[in-house]
């Protein structure tokens, strides 16, 4: 996926705010919570900032969103990589498969759709009479965090996405069943993935990244 930014994301456009932004002191911050997730999470955070860096959208993720996406995409490689010498050299089992799970999540959000998956959690959602940028259709309701009433976007497709505009929430498929059902990556995916009928990676997973069936 290409995430270089585009000739109309030139930083010259960007709010007097974000301007004065300590680039240093932000980037020091995301390496910090990059060095805290664990690498299952730095995963799919990848995949969340890699689709935010390029998405056109001028309201989510907007000009910022995307620089901001952009920025975080770097943090994000530069542990993956780090964790990768490391994990080669002591033979960490549980960040060797990390790649596997990752490539089972992308295709679980392929698979299941998130409105429809949100109303099944007991989420009510309204159709919108327009479709959105992603090309899908665009549903509302209650934010589940902040409660706000109308403010709590959702799309569907392969890059289903929930926003809220008022607490600023952003969730995926898999964010979204982390959060309802409060377990962590691993299990959320498992979860998804019995639902679906489609086998989950090993505790280990060699390096060629072979998937245990049954």
């Amino acid at each position: 996926m290409d995430t270089s930014p585009s000739q109309s994301d030139s930083i010259t456009q960007f709010p007097t705010a974000f301007k004065r932004m300590n680039a240093e002191l932000f980037a020091k911050q995301l390496g910090v919570e990059c060095r805290l997730a664990s690498t299952d999470e730095l995963h799919v955070w990848r995949e969340t900032a890699a689709f935010d860096a390029v998405d056109p959208d001028p309201e989510f993720p907007g000009l910022v969103g995307r620089h901001i996406a952009r920025v975080r995409l770097d943090a994000i490689d530069q542990e993956i990589g780090r964790r990768s010498i490391l994990s080669k050299s002591q033979n960490r089992d549980s960040e060797l498969s990390a790649p596997a799970w990752s490539a089972l999540a992308r295709e679980l959000r392929s698979r299941i759709d998130l409105p429809k998956f949100l109303v099944q959690e007991g989420l009510p959602l309204t159709a919108t009479k327009k479709h959105s940028r992603r090309g899908s259709p665009e549903f509302f309701g209650s934010c589940p965090l902040c409660g706000g009433t109308d403010r709590f976007r959702v799309w569907g497709g392969e890059q289903g996405r929930a926003w809220c505009r008022q607490c600023g929430i952003s969730w995926d498929l898999i964010a979204a069943a982390r959060s309802i059902w409060n377990v962590g990556f691993r299990d959320a995916v498992r979860r998804l993935a019995s639902q679906e009928g489609v086998a989950v990676p090993g505790d280990f997973v060699p390096k060629k990244w072979t998937v245990r069936v049954g």
